[in-house]
């Protein structure tokens, strides 16, 4: 079949068929039926079952029926004679629909046709007769009919159009409905009037036949082409054509010929028995002809964003779009900081939607890391702190729009990034910290020999031994890791799509991943074995030890590995142990529960409890399992070869066990700074945090009243890092409400603003505070300047007061000093007024001339100039910028020439 497309102002796309069956339209997308006119049957009381997913209707003369997405159909009317438009049991699958005056016929995707209804003169059935009826498949001459695309009725017949473009009619042939002329092929729709027939061809011209054509109705009009629909009333006939326009003939008794003047942009028609009506590009309907009961009278829920449209005896139906609604709202999600968040909504409503999503009430734009802003799923990556929040999305369609509820997203920090410092065995350089790792990491691990660090841009340091590989960090870890693990001689890395890298030493399997690991949110590295943490709580293990994970092990929230020997903790506060059990450490204590945190040494076991405890069991053989008494407000732990280390909550350490090379000695400089912390067989690791600093800034400022000013500062250290702004002054300092961030700005200063203001740089680590003054020039002009610089009997001599006089007769005059700043030496006799220092600087670097001044007056103009004879002066060549009140003037000469800059001063009249 040929397709024509239009595409409304409104922006909805209509994919028509060449030409709609009369009685019945099509809707490119779901929507709900609205209808008016009659209801004297109840045919425009429209059920709950059309108020969405309808893609088509079809009008009888006192019913109405909907065509379904899920392929079914709704009737509902002729309350006279329900019976009549009761949807036959079996009728499913249906593609298309159509109606006559008592009787439906139906397309089904196979194909076939089903029918029922009525049937007067063999409608349903093809033999007249029988009443109220159905046939399902229609079955013409003991032959089911098939292979069909199309169906239309007219008042007492059927019609089918095949796809061989050839039509099948059946029922009452009281005026030759049923009589195709003979040849007739290639159609691509056909119409049924009260006792006509119509076919639309592939070439877009129109067949007519049957009729007692009393009023012209199959008389088509001379060279009528380009059809893309056709549509049969009573005694009357209609033609859509490709340009929007409509042609109308036959019967004109009430109007129903009367196209509305000007109705070129049609997509769609709908001829019934004595009104049309139709649909135009932009989503709306015009209708002419009877209006005995309403029907040409637009109801008010169809005034726009209107799908398809039908008409019956005297009533009119519509697919209007649904308004949208938001079936699943985007969910509240929990991210570490580098992970990826992804909100999903799901919509109901009638398509194409719109989606426009917004955080905490601010609009959102795609960027470098936030992705699918006015699609249905949101994606925000490399999460950050500033990232949390919530998320709504506005959907719409054509009818409306609406906001969905927030999904809130939680984003949890790995640890702020800190400092790296080791101690204890440097025997390889594993406590031998790189610059690199001593600012900006977020994680660490340590291994016998060597030592791991997570950047803040997702990328691994390693350092120490490297006999198997363990620190040649590969590529693919050099960005996008969020997690990592030190095992006896092999590294690993979590990446943020969930997948894990694995290096170093593989003699026992340890660093070959299992194929299609993914969805990884924990990993773990033992002595030779490997473990992950899914993030449906299963454990997968690889390497030495892997046979022996428990069945069934479930609910895990983290995991930790020893020597031979593998622990996890369970979302209930237990543990479950596998592994080597040769010291004990995989026999957990008797009771035990409420933990929050685990920690594997090379032979014992370490569990932190909720209440601050910790208990730890397994090999004692350097008293790393005699947990030291009274110890209290632990948070997190960590197990060496033979030694145990614990943070407590006020991020001071303790160490007990084997202190054989200091690896239980804790310095005093990470006392009450420990963010985390790792041990290898016989040194241990920390990040510590770095107190807040002040990098550069703030900066004193001068300017005029009425100015703007910024003071910023640049800010390093461990976060959170707070900031306050304060005003100083003599009774001492304030603090400048809401002057929370590394900018104050100050609007349209006055010469109360003017003195020193402060800002205090602070975190868990230290504080750190930068002054900086303002300068408020006061208001002022050329004469009051005079005024209070010169006697009288000066300011009646223009050649010692005035704009161009040079009282000290070294070049310099008034305005110029006026305009810089600068204060006038007197003339003799006059009051001693010393000069300020020469405010131009000017300086050769680079081939380049630069001059440099503070634009102070805003009563003047400024312009540098540049001469080469000192006689011609010109601002050609010469580049001017500006920064508040500073200036920059530069000039770059030729080869061949000298060049000379002067600043020119005017005021406004001269």
């Amino acid at each position: 079949m040929r397709f024509v497309t239009f595409r409304s102002c409104l922006g909805l796309l209509f994919g028509l068929l060449a030409a709609f069956f009369p009685h019945a339209a099509r809707a490119t997308a779901p929507g709900q039926v609205v209808a008016w006119g009659s209801n004297n049957a109840g045919q425009i009381s429209v059920p709950v079952s059309a108020t969405d997913g309808v893609i088509a209707i079809a009008a009888g003369d006192s019913f109405s029926a909907a065509l379904k997405d899920n392929g079914t159909v709704v009737t509902w009317g002729d309350s006279y004679n329900p019976a009549e438009i009761a949807v036959p049991s079996g009728v499913n699958n249906i593609t298309a629909i159509a109606a006559g005056v008592e009787h439906i016929v139906a397309l089904r995707s196979d194909g076939k046709v089903a029918a029922w209804g009525y049937n007067i003169g063999g409608e349903v059935t093809g033999m007249p007769g029988g009443g109220i009826t159905s046939a399902n498949p229609v079955t013409l001459g003991g032959q089911v009919l098939s292979n069909v695309v199309g169906v239309a009725c007219g008042t007492v017949h059927s019609i089918a159009v095949k796809n061989d473009g050839t039509v099948v009619v059946w029922g009452s042939n009281y005026f030759g409905q049923l009589n195709v002329p003979a040849g007739l092929t290639d159609v691509v729709a056909a119409a049924g009037g009260m006792y006509h027939s119509l076919a639309l061809k592939s070439d877009g011209t129109v067949v007519a036949w049957g009729g007692q054509n009393t009023y012209g109705e199959i008389n088509v009009p001379a060279g009528l082409t380009d059809v893309v629909q056709v549509s049969a009333g009573e005694y009357y006939s209609m033609a859509l054509k490709s340009d929007g326009t409509v042609v109308a003939w036959g019967d004109n008794s009430q109007g129903q010929l009367n196209v509305p003047a000007g109705l070129n942009d049609a997509v769609q028609i709908a001829a019934a028995r004595h009104h049309a009506l139709a649909l135009k590009s932009d989503a709306t309907i015009v209708a002419w002809g009877s209006n005995s009961d309403g029907q040409t009278t637009i109801s008010t829920s169809a005034q726009s964003c209107v799908l398809a449209v039908g008409g019956g005896l005297r009533h009119s139906l519509a697919v209007v779009t649904v308004p949208p609604t938001v079936l699943i709202p985007p969910a509240d999600q929990t991210r570490l900081t580098s992970q990826t968040a992804a909100f999903t909504v799901s919509a109901s409503g009638t398509p194409p939607y719109s989606y426009q999503w917004y955080k905490d009430g601010v609009l959102l734009a795609n960027g470098v890391r936030i992705s699918g802003v006015t699609t249905a799923t949101l994606t925000v990556s490399s999460l950050t702190v500033a990232d949390a929040g919530d998320y709504t999305v506005e959907l719409g369609n054509c009818t409306d729009m609406t906001l969905s509820a927030p999904g809130h997203l939680t984003v949890t920090p790995v640890i702020p990034p800190g400092v790296v410092i080791a101690w204890g065995d440097d025997t390889f350089g594993q406590s031998n910290v790189p610059q690199a790792a001593k600012s900006g990491v977020i994680a660490i691990a340590a291994g016998q020999g060597h030592t791991l660090a997570l950047k803040t841009n997702g990328s691994v340091l390693a350092w120490g031994w490297n006999t198997s590989g363990q620190t040649t960090v590969p590529a693919d870890a050099g960005s996008g890791v969020i997690g990592i693990s030190a095992g006896q001689g092999h590294s690993l890395a979590l990446k943020s799509d969930g997948t894990v890298l694995a290096w170093g030493n593989g003699a026992d399997g340890q660093t070959n991943l299992p194929v299609g690991l993914s969805g990884v949110v924990a990993i773990a590295g033992g002595g030779a074995q490997s473990l992950a943490l899914k993030n449906d709580g299963t454990v997968v293990v690889w390497g030495n030890n892997s046979s022996s994970l428990p069945s069934g092990l479930t609910g895990v929230t983290a995991i930790a590995a020893g020597m031979y020997h593998a622990l996890a903790l369970k979302s209930d506060g237990t543990v479950a142990t596998w592994g080597d059990d040769s010291h004990g450490q995989s026999t957990v204590p008797a009771g035990l529960t409420d933990v929050i945190a685990i920690a594997a040494g090379f032979y014992h076991s370490i569990a932190v409890k909720a209440d601050g405890t910790v208990i730890a069991w397994g090999d004692d053989s350097y008293g790393q399992s005699s947990v030291p008494s009274g110890l209290s407000d632990i948070v997190a732990a960590a197990g060496g070869r033979y030694h145990t280390v614990v943070r407590k909550n006020d991020k001071t350490l303790v160490a007990w066990g084997d202190d054989s090379v200091g690896q239980s000695t804790i310095p005093t400089t990470v006392q009450g700074r420990t963010l985390a912390l790792a041990a290898g067989w016989m040194h241990t690791v920390v990040i510590a945090g770095r107190p807040a600093i002040i990098l550069g800034g703030p900066y004193s400022a001068y300017t005029n009243l009425n100015h703007d000013v910024i003071f910023h500062v640049d800010v390093d250290g461990t976060g959170p890092i707070s900031l306050q702004w304060r005003r100083q002054s003599v009774a001492g300092s304030s603090d400048i409400s809401g002057a929370t961030d590394s900018t104050l700005t100050l609007r349209s200063v006055q010469a109360s603003d003017s003195g020193s203001y402060a800002v205090v740089v602070s975190n868990a680590f230290g504080t750190a505070t930068g002054y900086a003054n303002l300068t408020v020039l006061p208001a002022t002009t050329f004469t009051l300047w005079q005024q209070n610089r010169f006697t009288e009997t000066e300011l009646a001599d223009p050649g010692v007061a005035g704009p161009l006089a040079d009282p000290t007769g070294k070049g310099t005059p008034n305005l110029i000093k006026y305009a810089l700043n600068l204060e006038p030496v007197a003339s003799a006799g006059g009051p001693s007024i010393p000069s300020s220092p020469w405010p131009l600087q000017p300086t050769f670097s680079g081939g380049t001339l630069m001059m440099t001044f503070r634009a102070l007056r805003t009563d003047v103009s400024y312009m540098v100039e540049a001469s080469t004879d000192l006689k011609t002066w010109s601002g050609t060549g010469v580049t001017t910028k500006y920064n508040g009140i500073d200036c920059t003037a530069t000039c770059t000469p030729t080869a061949s020439n000298q060049v000379f800059l002067r600043l020119r001063v005017s005021m406004p009249g001269g």
